[in-house]
């Protein structure tokens, strides 16, 4: 259902900001990739039929919902491995000290 709400949605654009749309998008996954496109490289776009950019949009925002959706992951378990570092280091030393402290007694 959702899939042909965004369809709905879609129809009711003009095909040129459907154009924009693909391009910005486009755009913003490149950056997430570290390569720009120039902006006279996106003549193609204009050649497609209703169909194919209909397809390219479905496509691109898919792909950076995906990347979006990976970077989260990314985080948190990079904050996982973060805290579970310092956890250790802190019972590593609190360890230590205990010992320390029991031999000096």
């Amino acid at each position: 259902m959702c899939g042909s709400v965004t369809k709905m949605f879609r129809k009711r654009r003009s095909r040129k900001e459907m154009e924009d749309r693909l391009i910005t998008a486009h755009r913003e996954l490149q950056l997430r990739w570290g390569r720009v496109t120039k902006a006279d490289d996106w003549d193609f776009v204009r050649k497609w039929t209703d169909e194919e950019l209909d397809e390219g949009l479905d496509e691109t925002e898919g792909q950076i919902q995906f990347e979006k959706f990976i970077a989260v992951i990314k985080a948190t378990l990079k904050t996982i491995a973060i805290v579970f570092v310092v956890l250790g280091i802190a019972g590593l030393l609190l360890f230590g000290i205990k010992q320390l402290l029991t031999i000096a007694k």
